[in-house]
């Protein structure tokens, strides 16, 4: 039987309403009424309409949920993560309103995430913001984006976005998302010793069809499931399905129960620490579990599928698609990968999710394997970098990045942003034919006055970024720690196709001796 075709949904639209907050409020209250848009979330830090209503903190709560419009008051702090998250949600037709200060002004202090990345005795207001500045360029100059203020204010939003057609298939909304269901289910009915790694960007149904499937395998008689995450959170998306599939299935303390079987959510060290029987083993968000963890899971587990976001907020599939290969293929070789590239919520090249990657560097990559062939410690270049510089060279911050999220699995947009606007930070990189083979991040740290000190080392004051000089003080009782200077190293990461060539250790030499006689009394990392 040939399955018909999935309907193709329209794009979106992101649109930036840039001017003073009342007028930025007031002009996507507008937009909105206009339309006849039936589910709006707003995330602000006050009450600003009478659609839904959360704030950055709460966003992951409405992960998995759809959405017509969504509308994102920066004026609160803007927190790429959040960002990330948020825009996932729309559905293809739908509209992103971006609420922003007057432009040329945003990056100058204004917005208050700066307090957040302002370590004492620096007050977020005193900062400038080198992430919102590269975010305007891109904001000023992209054909993706519509900007406009109260001298040029927007004409009006398109018609509400359409909804999933019906299909031969009421739950999957992909050939590819049907694909995948079929794969999980082989996991289960196959030979065992098989696991399956699925993988994908966000948006492209890969939680869903994890839930979909553990509910088919529910409804033919399979027992018990177990999932296992970074956090319960993270399986939000997959219980829901779950629960859309088994609409007669019982619900208590992260378990769905139906007829004798169950789908149960334990956190990956419980399951380590207290092993449990079970039909299938379903890992989400695979790449923000340490590598041991999922090794330990593997030979626990005969039936398993790891599945993991390539792109996104919630940290790198890369990195764990590098380094967790290499395990798969010793242990069980005959695993099987399967990556969805088709957008479930919207259209291929959308306008929303490609300004998203730009922005955010959600697509950022190291050097190709290629630009590393016979690279020596010694033939490496020593660079010395500001922020400033940094942003005034894309490619470099694409390639620098690109390794970061690739050296550890939990880098994320807001690391982004640190690297960019944090106070104190120096970037340390090794180039080989101008390609970055190796790069630290250090930040300084200390240098608090006596008195602060010594209130430091009592436990009864804490000051944020100065992470070496507190944990000396308080836990190691030295009350003079504090007041010593310091570097710390806040990342180090090596070009996969350069380790074992001595290129990192020659990377934290050179930091120290440019920290040699400069009146730091000590380097360090945590």
């Amino acid at each position: 039987m040939i399955s018909p075709p999935f309907a193709t949904p329209p794009p979106r639209r992101l649109l930036v309403l840039s001017g003073s907050r009342s007028w930025c409020i007031a002009a996507a209250n507008r937009l909105l009424e206009a339309t006849e848009y039936r589910d709006t979330l707003w995330i602000t830090d006050h009450q600003a309409s009478r659609d839904k209503t959360t704030t950055s903190s709460g966003v992951k709560r409405h992960l998995g949920e759809e959405r017509d419009a969504l509308v994102i008051d920066a004026w609160a702090g803007f927190d790429p993560d959040t960002f990330g998250a948020a825009v996932g949600g729309v559905r293809g037709g739908g509209a992103v309103l971006l609420l922003t200060p007057p432009l040329k002004e945003w990056p100058d202090g204004i917005d208050p995430a700066m307090q957040r990345l302002a370590p004492w005795p620096w007050k977020g207001t005193e900062l400038y913001s080198r992430f919102l500045q590269r975010l305007v360029g891109i904001l000023t100059t992209s054909s993706l984006v519509q900007c406009y203020n109260p001298g040029h204010p927007p004409p009006g939003l398109p018609s509400p976005p359409s909804r999933p057609s019906p299909s031969a298939d009421p739950i999957c909304r992909s050939n590819e998302q049907r694909r995948a269901v079929e794969a999980i289910l082989r996991v289960v009915h196959g030979h065992r010793r098989r696991p399956l790694v699925l993988t994908a960007d966000r948006g492209r149904g890969k939680s869903s069809a994890l839930g979909i499937a553990a509910a088919r395998l529910l409804r033919e008689g399979a027992g018990t499931i177990l999932v296992t995450a970074p956090a319960k959170r993270a399986v939000t998306v997959l219980f829901h399905h779950a629960r859309r599939g088994l609409p007669d299935s019982e619900e208590s303390r992260g378990e769905l129960s139906h007829q004798g079987g169950r789908i149960k959510f334990v956190a990956p060290d419980e399951l380590i620490q207290r092993p449990q029987p079970a039909d299938l083993l379903l890992v989400d968000e695979a790449a923000a579990i340490p590598a041991p963890l999922l090794e330990q899971l593997l030979r626990q587990h005969s039936r398993i599928v790891f599945s993991t976001t390539i792109h996104g907020y919630e940290g790198t599939g890369r990195g764990f698609a590098v380094r967790f290969r290499e395990t798969l293929d010793r242990l069980t070789p005959q695993w099987r990968a399967l990556h969805l590239t088709q957008p479930i919520r919207w259209p291929r090249n959308d306008p929303v999710e490609q300004f998203t990657f730009q922005a955010l560097l959600l697509n950022a990559t190291p050097a190709d394997n290629r630009t590393m062939v016979g690279i020596t410690a010694t033939a490496c270049k020593l660079a010395v970098l500001t922020q400033e510089q940094l942003i005034a060279n894309e490619e470099l911050l694409n390639e620098l990045f690109g390794l970061l999220v690739l050296a550890h699995y939990r880098t994320c947009p807001n690391d982004l942003r640190n690297l960019l606007d944090t106070p104190g930070v120096t970037i340390h990189l090794l180039l080989y034919n101008s390609h970055v083979a190796a790069a630290a991040v250090t930040i300084g740290e200390g240098g608090v006055n006596e008195p602060l000190a010594k209130e430091i080392w009592l436990g009864r004051r804490r000051i944020h970024g100065h992470l070496l000089a507190q944990s000396l003080a308080v836990h190691a009782g030295f009350p003079e720690a504090a007041q010593l200077r310091y570097t710390r190293i806040m990342r180090l990461a090596v070009h996969p196709a350069a380790t074992r060539r001595g290129v990192g250790t020659r990377l934290v030499r050179e930091i120290l001796q440019r920290n040699a006689g400069t009146g730091v009394d000590a380097v360090g990392t945590s």
